[in-house]
């Protein structure tokens, strides 16, 4: 009786218009998917997509019932999870052509594991934490704004040193402005940084052949 009423709780309290929005689009994915894929009479991708849309209810339902705030506590712990997981692709991570070791495959596995993928959850939860701790100091402040971008060159510079997935390093730096924004660090910072990016690709775009090919 307790366990139903739990239950009930949990579902009078939960996100579900959250969870209908992102299953409809998932949905959607694979109707595309199925679309693009049926002339070769093959469904593995829709059956991996499906399969990914069942485990990314299960997590849901897993992490709604998980008290962030306490994980949140153990954040060294997060902190070397993530720097191993990435790490672990200079030995494990194989290049399917894209020209970055960004997957961790295995012949006995139909799917493979994009760890940059999985450590968004972990990088947002400290990014989270650091920003919530900072606010007391005021995370306008040069000190505070240094300490965050740190953490996100620290990220992003292991994530391109190991796997040379520049496509997730940009990823993980639009968390990162949503997340500055959300939490209230003032515009000039926007500009500032918006800047420097800018001046960051045009040099890239300068001295790299490979990215003009």
């Amino acid at each position: 009786m307790n366990r139903l009423r739990d239950f009930y709780e949990f579902v009078r309290q939960g996100d579900f218009l959250l969870l209908l929005l992102c299953c409809a689009a998932s949905i959607y994915g694979i109707i595309l998917i199925s679309s693009a894929s049926s002339y070769q009479g093959n469904l593995r991708y829709v059956a991996v997509q499906a399969a990914a849309l069942v485990i990314g209810i299960i997590l849901y339902f897993l992490f709604s019932r998980t008290d962030i705030e306490a994980a949140t506590e153990k954040w060294k712990w997060m902190l070397i999870f993530n720097v191993v997981f990435i790490a672990s692709l200079a030995v494990l991570g194989t290049d399917a052509g894209t020209g970055n070791k960004s997957w961790i495959r295995f012949n006995f596995l139909p799917i493979g594991i994009q760890p940059a993928e999985i450590v968004k959850i972990t990088f947002i939860l400290l990014l989270a934490r650091q920003m919530s701790e900072l606010q007391n100091e005021g995370i306008s402040k040069t000190g505070s704004i240094a300490r965050l971008l740190l953490h996100l060159g620290f990220m992003c510079g292991l994530i391109m040193g190991v796997s040379g997935d520049a496509g997730m390093v940009v990823v993980h730096v639009f968390i990162f402005f949503a997340m500055a924004f959300a939490a209230g660090v003032k515009l000039r910072w926007f500009l500032i940084g918006g800047g420097g990016v800018a001046g960051i690709f045009a040099l890239l775009w300068s001295f790299t052949p490979l990215i003009k090919d």
